[in-house]
């Protein structure tokens, strides 16, 4: 009898994942379009460039001159017809042979195959009066547009990141000569030397002290106070480039030697700003070595990688592959991490296969609901019942939600809805380095401009 009610709830919690399960597979596809244009989103933009990308092609990245001013002066609705109307005419632009997708805000991308080098200013100009004869009728006045124009031509290294980056740069300068124009990238390729430096660049950046930490605020939906921050590795290079550890994080084990150690110091400082000084939780995302390592070596290893901050103000957030490797050795260093104090989080739940199944092998204190539900729920009421059912199973664990994307006030206000505990995006704080912060009031920072 005693075991009756737990088996009850784990086929209950089961049978909620299978239905969470089909309606993420469901909502694949429609996360690839942007909801507002019918453009592509830009994740399914990136998608079909890495698809479909090749040699000799261009990328145009495509910015509204002045768009500011519709939104100012008619209205945000005057402003997303507007977006609306220019999407779909550079959509019957560029044809079934080219692909549009909308970066954010009133920034659009467009992948086009060139046969010719003269097709390439042809086809800037066509997607500057494809953009430019769009208008929208106010009170009888026609409200229309410019827009500036950078592109670049795609070789074997660029990938869709460093494409954008690129025509980003050929972009500025078209806005710098006056808008309404077009320029092509013409510089050195951004990513040569920026996308995975080698591991001597790495060490010179940690003899440097160049790799830190920028933090960004979690709040406390129902108070609205900030409630921690987390912590993010970030390498502040010389040239002013700002890489996240994705581009560096593979080679910085080789990078330490004699005269390179870990960025220690940074994790100390970080951990102390926020919690000595602010009186807030900071989180840390690790990774299965770190929990090894701490079974190795007990709580001396914390102390060593944060310092001698309060254990209970610490946060781990766990990687996927985390428990998807040896569940009960994992699961043994979570519950001695807890015991200790410090609380653990999920990270990007709901991506990946095992939706259910990280729950069910470590016991968590908080889950991250990635941001692509919340960008979903603005497609249709059944993606938002399904945000609302993962927090509900998320509660049903034991766990408190924290919501991750949120960038304006109706997704905010959405997310409370739902009941979910904590929340996080740009709308209530961007990622950076504790220097910029002004926490005049810690429970709602701002960070500096």
């Amino acid at each position: 009898m005693r075991n009756s009610r737990p088996v009850k709830n784990l086929n209950a919690l089961k049978e909620e994942n299978r239905t969470l399960r089909a309606q993420i597979k469901e909502l694949q596809d429609r996360l690839n379009v942007d909801p507002l244009t019918k453009a592509l989103s830009k994740s399914g933009f990136y998608d079909c460039f890495e698809r479909e990308a090749k040699k000799g092609d261009a990328l145009y990245f495509i910015d509204i001159d002045d768009f500011k001013s519709v939104n100012d002066l008619y209205g945000h609705d005057i402003g997303d017809s507007l977006l609306f109307k220019i999407a779909q005419n550079l959509i019957l632009s560029v044809g079934a042979a080219g692909k549009v997708g909308r970066l954010a805000g009133d920034e659009f991308l467009v992948l086009m195959p060139i046969q010719e080098a003269r097709d390439l200013d042809r086809c800037a100009n066509s997607l500057r009066n494809a953009a430019a004869s769009s208008n929208i009728n106010f009170g009888g006045v026609p409200i229309s547009r410019n827009v500036s124009i950078g592109f670049v031509v795609i070789d074997e290294q660029l990938d869709p990141e460093h494409a954008v980056i690129n025509a980003n740069s050929a972009l500025r300068a078209a806005k710098v000569s006056g808008k309404n124009q077009a320029k092509i990238f013409r510089g050195k390729s951004v990513c040569e030397g920026f996308k995975s430096p080698g591991v001597d660049e790495l060490r010179l950046g940690l003899q440097r002290d160049e790799i830190g930490y920028f933090t960004q605020p979690i709040f406390d939906l129902a108070s609205g106070k900030c409630f921690a921050h987390e912590a993010l590795l970030r390498w502040t290079r010389n040239n002013g480039e700002i890489l996240g550890p994705g581009y560096f994080l593979d080679n910085m084990t080789a990078a330490y030697n004699h005269d390179t150690t870990p960025p220690l110091a940074a994790a100390h400082a970080v951990a102390k700003w926020a919690t000595l000084e602010q009186k807030k939780k900071i989180s840390f995302n690790i990774s299965a070595e770190f929990l090894s390592q701490f079974i190795d070596e007990g709580p001396d290893w914390i102390n060593e990688i944060v310092g001698g901050v309060p254990y209970e103000m610490i946060i781990f957030e766990l990687v996927e592959t985390i428990v998807d490797g040896d569940n009960k050795k994992m699961s043994k260093a979570v519950s001695k991490l807890r015991e200790l104090g410090i609380r653990i989080a999920i990270d990007d739940f709901g991506i990946g296969h095992s939706t259910l199944h990280r729950l069910q092998a470590i016991h968590v204190d908080y889950v991250k609901v990635d941001r692509h539900f919340l960008e979903a729920a603005s497609l249709s009421d059944r993606a938002k019942d399904m945000l609302q059912s993962i927090i509900d199973l998320i509660h049903k664990s034991g766990a408190a939600a924290i919501v991750e994307g949120i960038e304006d006030h109706c997704q905010l206000e959405f997310v409370k809805s739902c009941g979910a505990a904590f929340g996080q995006g740009f709308f209530l704080g961007r990622p950076g380095p504790i220097a910029a912060w002004d926490v005049s009031d810690p429970d709602h920072p701002v960070l500096l401009r």
